[in-house]
């Protein structure tokens, strides 16, 4: 990993942007993850699984650990887009 992705700082921002592009869509997208079924063939794997969906999307530590980092109305405008 050091020598295919540290080494370049390149790499390092698209990862960087990258998670916080993820972020930054978990709250968005919180009302489908939540009503989602998880089908995993295990009745008690599934309703764990959606319990732990429903507590991620909607941790409050997930809005706070990810403040508005870039500003996505500006980021899909203009030639560079």
């Amino acid at each position: 990993m050091h020598d295919r992705v540290l080494r370049h700082p390149e790499c390092v921002q698209n990862l960087y942007f990258t998670y916080h592009f993820v972020l930054r869509a978990l709250p968005k997208a919180e009302k489908y993850l939540s009503e989602a079924e998880y089908s995993t063939g295990n009745d008690a794997e599934d309703h764990h699984t959606h319990k732990l969906m429903v507590a991620l999307v909607g941790s409050e530590r997930l809005r706070i650990a990810c403040p508005i980092p870039f500003n996505e109305a500006k980021m899909w405008r203009g030639p560079d887009a």
